[in-house]
């Protein structure tokens, strides 16, 4: 399982740059959304950054105007967090 994360985790990573080089940041919010899980997935996850991960893919998805990626990426905070509340805006 460590060696599928890590692939994951190298693919998401170049995905991400990739986006953020060319400007082609449509899924920008959604990418960071899915680092965080690989993240959370870990088998010692760095909590700090699976936030950091998701509250980037929140302000993206919000500079965009991207109501349901901000959503979704709420809706996964409060998955992965049920006792942290983020505060809207």
């Amino acid at each position: 399982m460590a060696d599928h994360l890590e692939l994951a985790r190298t693919t998401i990573d170049a995905a991400i740059d990739h986006a953020v080089n060319v400007g082609d940041r449509i899924y920008l919010s959604f990418l960071h959304r899915i680092r965080a899980d690989i993240m959370a997935k870990a088998p010692k996850p760095d909590w700090d950054q699976v936030e950091q991960e998701l509250r980037q893919a929140i302000l993206v998805a919000q500079s965009q105007g991207a109501a349901t990626l901000e959503a979704e990426a709420r809706m996964r905070w409060n998955e992965i967090f049920p006792h942290r509340a983020i505060a809207s805006g």
